[in-house]
């Protein structure tokens, strides 16, 4: 995985370049990437991984007297044509100080190590897009792009924190700075740390806020034009210098827009999707990519390619986020050679309510209790509306009384964070979405793709930021419709090819979008009833809840891993509970696959992580067939 890494120390005139070589080692995922580039100045020494053919690569420079070095992970979209991404930082701080910070539109994240002022100064852009952990110590202060690389041997970095993990199953990720190890946090987004003296300053330099009441458009048309000039830009500038760029592509509208951009800009591109038997997701996908005659791959995957990503995919992601998720590496594992550059489709535009509905919430939510909102960020929370924890017996007496803490300080923590200036629900709840969830949830698929090449995401451009700060709630909500009828325009002969959460054209009616969802739910509450009927998939890529009711090799792995005594005795959960749940999953009772995904990740976690256990070679993984367009 390309990133980068650094130890600073400021007391005498070691560098520690070894040992900061060593970590960057440690970044490598097997994948296309190999060690670049390492400096150092007296008391300081910084690296970086990159891939060996790469557009947007990390890179490092110094001082002309070497006593300053910069390494950058990212890009700018408005960098100077013939300087490295470092370079212009360089600049930048040498005339401006830290403050040029503020001003760098792009995914990023930086370093800044100056022996001239004994400090260290670490950032990242205002959505946190590419992550930065530090860990301070009485010798000095180490960071990396991923929490492994901390250490140079591969030892932990400190003893385990319950509490990252009492977020993470009960809220669906670590919250704050919180990561699984004691000492070991995660760079705010939008944030300036500087390490001097011993001491770490922590500044925020940019905020989200949507702020729908300051928009003076009032037609359709008039959003649409301005949607259209947003992403024109943002792809323009995330494509330049690429020959040809890929994207995974989905029965959603993200993925589709931003194939519908680039085929209107005229930018080359291959298309990919996955999906189990019978998807519906890689049905529409290949409707997309034939229409606009994209050299297009498809994956029909089996139960038993899961577990070569759930193992892999915990492995890179330090174990913090839902294993099952990780199928994205499949796609990954499989881009042509030649791939310098991934186009990933995570939206600023993901609302969370169905225009139809929009009315009763507006009525509703800003008299609701601000809990209520917060529970609409989390991923299947464990908690009700009171703030109650619920499946509180899965858990043992001693962590049960553990989560109960975290989860009272996680809320206040999480309610603090809500914009203080906005009062539109639907703004509030946007903010606090992608200000927290966004980075330790929504941005599995990029953090994953970019294990094996460059990954940008257009939805995050300064460009369409700006666009969507300003944009209303009806435009929004979670039916897109600011996007569907974007698409109409740029693309109209996608018109008919259905959304996948609908089954219906993206520019469908509410009450065609309700009635669909009517029968959808008919149809589900007759498969429960009736054994052997068919349960519509709901647009899914992969129907999990099919494979674990019939996968032997997935009902295996699960039943080792988590009825291990290994497991049990590690005092999280109370051994019957935890057989309840996986019994009553696997003979399709109850379907609790985001809880599921959070226990095998911990459990691989603990083995990985803490007991050295090898995850195996992503490189072990058996060809498939695909079918290409």
């Amino acid at each position: 995985m390309p990133g980068i890494t650094g130890f600073i120390t400021f007391a005498g005139e070691d560098s520690h370049l070894s040992r900061v070589i060593a970590m960057a080692e440690r970044l490598k995922s097997g994948g296309n990437t190999e060690l670049t580039e390492a400096r150092a100045a007296p008391g300081a020494a910084l690296a970086h991984t990159t891939f060996r053919t790469c557009l947007t690569r990390p890179h490092i420079a110094s001082s002309s007297d070497g006593r300053v070095l910069v390494v950058v992970d990212g890009c700018f979209h408005n960098g100077r044509e013939g300087r490295s991404a470092a370079d212009t930082v360089l600049g930048m701080y040498e005339e401006q100080g830290e403050q040029c910070i503020e001003t760098l539109p792009g995914s990023f994240a930086l370093a800044i190590g100056d022996s001239r002022k004994n400090r260290l100064v670490l950032a990242t852009d205002g959505f946190g897009l590419r992550p930065l952990y530090y860990r301070t110590s009485p010798h000095g202060i180490a960071f990396a792009s991923a929490v492994r690389a901390l250490e140079p041997d591969g030892t932990p970095p400190g003893p385990v924190d319950e509490a990252g993990i009492c977020d993470y199953l009960v809220v669906g990720f670590p919250t704050g700075p919180r990561t699984f190890f004691k000492g070991v946090n995660l760079m705010p987004s939008g944030s300036i740390l500087t390490f001097r003296n011993g001491k770490v300053e922590n500044r925020r330099y940019w905020r989200l806020a949507f702020n729908s009441a300051e928009n003076r458009r009032s037609r359709m048309e008039e959003w649409v034009s301005a949607a259209e000039e947003a992403f024109l830009q943002a792809l323009e500038d995330c494509t330049r210098g690429a020959a040809v760029v890929e994207v995974p592509l989905s029965g959603g509208l993200d993925s589709r827009c931003i194939v519908a951009v680039l085929h209107r800009l005229g930018v080359p591109m291959r298309t990919y999707t996955i999906g189990s038997a019978d998807s519906e997701d890689a049905r529409i996908a290949g409707m997309i990519a034939r229409r606009l005659r994209i050299p297009h791959t498809s994956w029909a995957l089996e139960p038993e390619d899961c577990l070569h990503w759930v193992r892999e995919g915990v492995r890179i992601t330090d174990g913090m986020f839902p294993a099952f998720d990780a199928h994205i590496l499949h796609v990954a594992s499989h881009l042509p050679e030649d791939s310098h550059l991934v186009l990933d489709g995570a939206s600023s535009l993901d609302g969370y309510f169905p225009r139809h509905s929009l009315s009763i919430h507006r009525y509703l939510l800003p008299r609701a209790p601000r809990l209520q909102l917060l529970r609409k960020i989390c991923s299947r929370p464990l908690f009700d509306k009171t703030g109650s924890l619920t499946s509180g017996d899965l858990f043992t007496d001693r962590f049960r009384q553990k989560a109960e803490n975290t989860l009272t300080a996680t809320l206040a923590h999480l309610d603090s964070c809500f914009p203080p200036d906005t009062s539109d629900a639907f703004d509030l709840l946007d903010s606090l979405d992608l200000s927290q969830r966004l980075r330790r949830y929504n941005s599995l698929g990029a953090h994953l793709l970019r294990t094996r090449c460059e990954t940008l995401q257009p939805f995050f451009h300064p460009s369409v930021i700006e666009f969507a700060r300003t944009l209303p709630g009806r435009l929004r909500g979670a039916g897109k419709p600011i996007i569907a009828e974007l698409l109409h325009r740029l693309t109209p002969e996608l018109s008919d090819i259905p959304y996948e959460r609908t089954g219906l054209p993206p520019r469908a009616t509410a009450p065609r979008i309700c009635l669909a969802r009517a029968i959808r739910l008919a149809r589900k509450m007759a498969a429960a009833a009736i054994p052997g009927l068919p349960s519509p998939s709901g647009g899914m890529a992969i129907d999990y809840y099919r494979w674990l009711r019939t996968s032997a090799p997935l009902q295996t792995f699960l039943r080792d891993l988590l009825l291990d005594p290994r497991t049990l005795d590690r005092g999280y959960f109370s051994p019957e509970a935890m057989t309840r749940l996986i019994e009553d999953q696997l003979s399709g009772r109850t379907y609790n696959l985001t809880l599921l995904s959070r226990l095998v990740s911990l459990e691989l976690w603990h083995r990985y992580f803490l007991e050295g256990e090898q995850s195996g070679d992503p490189s072990e993984n058996r060809p498939m067939e695909a079918a290409t367009l």
